[in-house]
C-alpha cells in the first residue's frame, strides 16, 4: 500500500537537535483519500517517539493539505511551519506510543 522512510540524527538535510527525519512517505494512488494515508502516517510517527521533522514541496499542495490536516491530530503542540526555497518544513515532538 505504501511506505515510510525515516532517517535517524545525523542524517543529510537534517536539522541540529532533531532525532528523526520523515524523508519519504508514500501511499498508492487507490488508496489515497480513504483514511489509509493518515492511519499509516500516525502509526509510522508513533514508532519514532521524539523530535522528528519533515519538508513537504511547496508545489505539491495535495501533500501540505495531507500534512496540514494529519500532523495536529497526532499531537497536541502547534506544529510551526517554516517555509525554505518554496518548499514547507515541519517540526514537531511525538509522545511515546
Amino acid at each position: 500500500m505504501g511506505f515510510a522512510f525515516f532517517g535517524q540524527a545525523p542524517f543529510p538535510f537534517m536539522s541540529g537537535g532533531i532525532r528523526f527525519r520523515l524523508a519519504e512517505f508514500f501511499i498508492l494512488r487507490s488508496y489515497r483519500r480513504s483514511g489509509v494515508g493518515r492511519s499509516a502516517a500516525h502509526a509510522a510517527l508513533a514508532a519514532f517517539p521524539a523530535s522528528l521533522e519533515l519538508t513537504v514541496l511547496g508545489r505539491n499542495k495535495p501533500a501540505l493539505a495531507f500534512w496540514r490536516s494529519a500532523l495536529p491530530q497526532f499531537t497536541t503542540a502547534p506544529i510551526p511551519e517554516a517555509s525554505f526555497h518554496g518548499d514547507v518544513h515541519f517540526t514537531f515532538k511525538t509522545a511515546a506510543a
